[in-house]
């Protein structure tokens, strides 16, 4: 479908490089945090490897309860406006943690942890499901490698240029978070610049027409259904290979059973008596050979 008219490519394209920021604009914000987040509170706050290391414990709880409360989060908000807001969200935690009067205040950095742990999950995992729907299966696995590799990408770059905008700022944190609030605030002016795109990524897109058709119910097919039946199953059974010839095993009928039967009664008073003239079987270590020994027994065996 995309190959008509180039709208549906472009438009697919679009929603992926949409996509495709905001991922890693994410990514990158959060590894400026791990980055130099226990280095500002050292020496902002005063805290030492107890306090960082509850702090942080802390903020894996409130988003693990974040993950928790996503489901019932997309069926008020939706999708796409979810994955918006969140990004909204994760942006006013980098306001937070500027420091516009120094020195930074507690209930900033606290506030702002809590805020950052609750919409930097929700944002990553409502990417996913958005690249799921506007992406077609067919390339799915290419493109989740791309962004795969923006995200790390980010995470290569984003500790070092933090460390070092942070160190060269004289340990302030406006130049810091300032700068990647500045770049979210860029990335959500794409996202409102396009926002139809985005809007019919979140409802399916035509990459989710292209690859999964839609089934017909029984009471939604038309009266020419039956026809179209017949032929399909016809085409089925010509496209069918037909199974491999077997040969048929020989079926014995009762009565050829009882004259089995009846031989084999008749012929074991003559076998008895050819054993006590002689023995019929010798045994060996390795197997047991029948030996006839006599001519009486092999007249009553040949009977």
């Amino acid at each position: 479908r995309g190959g008509r008219g180039g709208k549906g490519r472009a438009w697919e394209w679009r929603s992926f490089g949409i996509l495709l920021c905001m991922f890693g604009t994410l990514v990158l914000v959060f590894s400026v945090y791990e980055g130099v987040g226990t280095q500002i509170s050292e020496c902002a706050l005063g805290w030492g490897v107890q306090e960082n290391g509850l702090f942080l414990g802390t903020m894996g709880v409130v988003a693990v309860l974040a993950m928790l409360c996503l489901r019932h989060l997309e069926e008020a908000l939706g999708d796409k406006e979810l994955m918006v807001a969140a990004y909204c969200t994760l942006l006013l935690s980098l306001l937070c943690f500027v420091d516009f009067d120094p020195p930074l205040r507690m209930w900033q950095w606290v506030l702002g942890g809590v805020v950052l742990a609750c919409s930097f999950p929700v944002s990553q995992a409502m990417t996913y499901v958005l690249f799921a729907r506007t992406v077609p299966r067919s390339k799915q696995g290419v493109l989740m490698g791309y962004l795969t590799s923006a995200g790390s990408l980010a995470r290569m770059i984003g500790p070092p240029l933090a460390t070092t905008t942070y160190s060269a700022s004289g340990f302030r944190t406006y130049p810091l978070f300032a700068g990647a609030g500045c770049v979210m605030s860029l990335t959500l002016g794409m996202v409102w610049l396009w926002w139809g795109s985005l809007e019919r990524a979140g409802q399916g897109g035509e990459g989710a027409v292209e690859t999964c058709q839609p089934l017909l119910r029984d009471e939604d097919k038309g009266e020419g259904s039956e026809g179209e039946e017949d032929e399909e199953e016809a085409y089925i059974e010509s496209a069918t290979p037909p199974p491999p010839h077997r040969p048929s095993k020989p079926r014995l009928s009762l009565l050829d059973s009882i004259d089995s039967v009846e031989s084999l009664l008749a012929a074991l008073p003559s076998s008895y008596a050819a054993a006590r003239e002689g023995p019929l079987l010798l045994a060996t270590p390795r197997r047991t050979h029948s030996l006839v020994s006599s001519q009486s027994g092999r007249e009553a065996l040949a009977s």
